[in-house]
C-alpha cells in the first residue's frame, strides 16, 4: 500500500490534482477480481483433473501448485521492475507537494 501511495503522490505532484481514492478503489478491485478468476481457474482445473485421489490426479494437482503457481508469482513480481520511485525521487515529490502555493 506504501507504493501505492507513492505513486498517488506522484500523480499529484505531476498533475496538481489529487486522485488517491481513484488509485486505491483501483487496487481493491484489481484485487477482488484477481481473486475470483483464481478462484474460477481452480475450479477448472480440478474439473479438469478431476477430484479422485489416483497418484496422477495428486502429481497434476502438485504440478500446478508447485512449478505453475511459482511461475505465476514471477511474472506478478514483473510490474515492479517499472516502479521508479526511489528515495531521491520521493523526496523531490514531497517538496513539490509541501510547497506553498
Amino acid at each position: 500500500n506504501s507504493m501505492m501511495g507513492d505513486a498517488a503522490d506522484e500523480h499529484a505532484a505531476l498533475f496538481g490534482t489529487h486522485r488517491q481514492a481513484t488509485f486505491f478503489s483501483a487496487t481493491a478491485f484489481v484485487n477482488k477480481a484477481a481473486n475470483g478468476l483464481g478462484i474460477l481457474l481452480a475450479g477448472f482445473a480440478l474439473d479438469t483433473l478431476g477430484t479422485g485421489s489416483g497418484v496422477a490426479t495428486v502429481q497434476a494437482i502438485g504440478v500446478l501448485y508447485g512449478p505453475v503457481a511459482g511461475l505465476l508469482s514471477a511474472l506478478a513480481l514483473m510490474p515492479l521492475l517499472l516502479y521508479r520511485i526511489d528515495r531521491t525521487q520521493h523526496a523531490h515529490i514531497l517538496a513539490v507537494l509541501t510547497k506553498p502555493k
